[in-house]
């Protein structure tokens, strides 16, 4: 089942389709946690991201938000399925078929983390074995911060500069 949800803005009403996620044992159906889980950053790595910004006059930050980042992953073959429409907006004999992740999925916030780290690594950025939420850039000393939809980039000037045209080319940001 699917309904609208509706969320105040400061100016006007967002409303977005919520699919209801079916559980079986807890957790979506057919998928264990360690499917569901999406890496969140300890709050420890923003402390060190300030501190190397204050502590040193050439670096600077950069706060990037991916708007609807949900929505940006395309489904795998194997994830897309059909939905009926919210009664108001629905047409006799048509279904949807939902063919990106979708609000209330356990799994979007997943899709959504693997497919910014694919688009990074494909522009020479390296995550971070230890605390997944990092990336860094090798050529360029840039490393960045993910978590959910913001992204925290630090570095010097230029890198900064290309590294918001770079979020601005792969994703929508605001």
């Amino acid at each position: 089942s699917c309904r609208w949800v509706d969320q105040r803005r400061q100016v006007g009403l967002r409303s977005r389709i919520a699919i209801r996620d079916f559980r079986g044992e807890g957790h979506s159906v057919g998928a264990t946690n360690e499917e569901t889980f999406a890496a969140t950053p300890d709050a420890s790595v923003l402390n060190i991201f300030l501190h190397l910004a204050a502590s040193d006059s050439s670096l600077g930050f950069v706060v990037i938000d991916v708007e609807s980042a949900f929505l940006q992953p395309r489904l795998e073959a194997h994830e897309i399925f059909a939905v009926n429409p919210p009664k108001d907006v629905k047409v006799p004999g048509k279904i949807w078929k939902v063919l990106v992740p979708w609000y209330g999925w356990r799994r979007a916030s997943q899709k959504y983390q693997e497919y910014q780290i694919e688009i990074m690594q494909r522009n020479g950025f390296e995550q971070c074995q230890i605390e997944p939420c990092v990336t860094r850039h090798p050529e360029s000393r840039l490393r960045t911060l993910t978590h959910g939809d913001d992204t925290i980039a630090l570095g010097k000037r230029e890198p900064l500069k290309s590294f918001e045209g770079f979020m601005g080319e792969n994703f929508v940001c605001s």
